[in-house]
């Protein structure tokens, strides 16, 4: 059944394919409403005409992005690097604040502008620059160790903007902007629903220090020698006896333990297995997915009805043959264990991604969506959204089969020295509660990561039982 709003979307000239997409996304699979899109050399800015009751509204957007790049495609002087806050009062009595991503003196929401409305916000281009990660295209150079795109590198960084989903901002402005005009409530987009959607990449399901008498061994002379801590001696020991006994003494094997905690909050989780090696062992987990106990913790997860997933080993990102190889593996696994799902998806190891290969590897791949996109060093919308939505591959230039699942909240992240450092403290509950509360406000998706390895201290766990609940 068609929309009984209608849009008609007319361009300045350039980047056709990715207005296109743009334009496709915002109003139909978000909005609800049928859109059409034209090209004019006469056009200098977007313009927005609804159509509604017989009548016309136009509206007039900034083109700015859009306009640098149709003639410097992926050169940095198409990269926006500065961040204005705007308000306005006039949208449905709320007090609505955007960010723009542009230099301007006299920015403001609205103009009169001859027969026009304007505004100095560039809705389109801007929503594709986060949700296509350009900027990551760009500044290839600005990669950690593992070859991560960095947090501090980002725009996001420069601007303050980690922790606002700016695209989703710029969707609900329109939509309220539309109904205030219209009269008529966007049914599609008011029936969003906020989910919370936990994850946990499966790493090392046992522990690695007690798997073997080499690596029990190994553990040990690393306790006493390198930590000289007979305390941490005695633990492993003492966990190694008793998994010798019983596998459920294993802290690391906390499955049972997750899928419980889940249920209680009305959720269930999604977990991704490595099917491959492609690094060292020490980067790609220690356990192979057709060991016997692997095969039975995939089939109690299924039957607990949990989700399996792919988790692509170290040094697949770049190498489609490699993700083609270890999905297909985990697939012929499930298929002989009777485990059969619709939907398969995943995450690549270490939060290992180059855009726009490792995408195009996925849907090379035949997956349904990917759920890697999350800085690693920080917490937040990577992609200024927090809605799943197809991608778009910037060097062939078209939309991909492949749906983004954006990762919102890594516990490591939060946690760890080597990034925020915050611990289990009050500012890491903070945090979580601020996203969690952005997504919330949205009806969107808050996407967490927490590995099966840290359930062991009951801080974390409380920590993870606030993410999923918020109490």
């Amino acid at each position: 059944m068609k929309s009984k709003i209608r849009c008609l979307l007319k361009s300045p000239p350039g980047c056709i394919p990715e207005k296109i997409y743009i334009a496709k996304l915002i109003f139909y699979e978000y909005l609800g409403i049928d859109v059409d899109f034209q090209s004019s050399e006469e056009k200098k800015s977007f313009e927005l005409n609804i159509l509604f009751d017989d009548k016309t509204y136009s509206l007039e957007f900034l083109d700015s992005f859009f306009k640098k790049a149709s003639s410097a495609w992926l050169e940095p002087a198409t990269l926006p690097d500065s961040c204005t806050w705007i308000k306005t009062n006039e949208i449905q009595g709320e007090e609505i604040w955007i960010p723009i991503f542009h230099t301007t003196d006299d920015a403001a929401f609205w103009k009169s502008k001859e027969h026009l409305t304007s505004s100095d916000i560039d809705i389109f281009g801007l929503s594709f620059f986060f949700l296509s990660r350009y900027e990551e295209a760009v500044r290839t150079s600005s990669r950690d160790e593992f070859g991560r795109f960095c947090f501090e590198k980002s725009l996001s960084k420069r601007t303050g903007t980690a922790n606002k989903p700016v695209v989703n901002m710029y969707i609900d402005f329109l939509a309220k902007l539309i109904e205030q005009i219209t009269h008529y409530p966007l049914e599609k987009y008011r029936k969003l629903a906020f989910e919370v959607i936990p994850s946990h990449d499966v790493d090392s399901p046992f522990s690695p220090s007690i798997r073997t008498p080499y690596w029990l061994l190994r553990t040990l002379g690393k306790n006493l020698i390198r930590d000289r801590s007979t305390e941490k001696f005695y633990a492993t020991a003492r966990t190694a006896y008793k998994s010798s006994f019983n596998q459920k003494n294993d802290p690391y094997n906390s499955f049972s333990k997750i899928v419980k905690i889940d249920a209680n909050a009305g959720v269930k989780g999604r977990y991704f297995f490595i099917s491959g090696r492609t690094g060292k062992k020490v980067n790609d987990g220690y356990y192979h997915i057709e060991e016997e106990r692997i095969k039975r913790l995939l089939q109690e997860l299924h039957f607990e009805g949990q989700e399996i997933g792919l988790h692509p080993s170290f040094n697949t990102y770049l190498n489609p043959s490699a993700i083609d190889s270890e999905f297909s593996r985990l697939k012929r696994l499930c298929e002989n264990l009777s485990i059969r799902q619709d939907y398969w998806g995943g995450r690549q190891h270490i939060l290992r991604w180059q855009c726009p290969d490792t995408w195009r590897h996925w849907a090379t791949a035949r997956l349904d969506y990917d759920s890697t996109l999350g800085f690693a060093d920080r917490p937040g919308f990577r992609c200024g959204i927090c809605y799943p939505y197809r991608v778009y591959d910037l060097i062939e230039r078209r939309e991909l089969t492949l749906i983004e699942q954006p990762l919102i909240l890594m516990e490591c992240s939060l946690i760890d020295s080597r990034y925020m450092n915050l611990g289990c403290s009050d500012a890491a509950f903070e945090e979580v509660q601020n996203l969690r509360n952005e997504c919330k406000k949205f009806r969107g998706q808050f996407t967490v990561l927490w590995h099966n390895h840290r359930y062991v201290s009951e801080e974390e766990v409380n920590l993870y039982k606030f993410a999923l609940s918020g109490k």
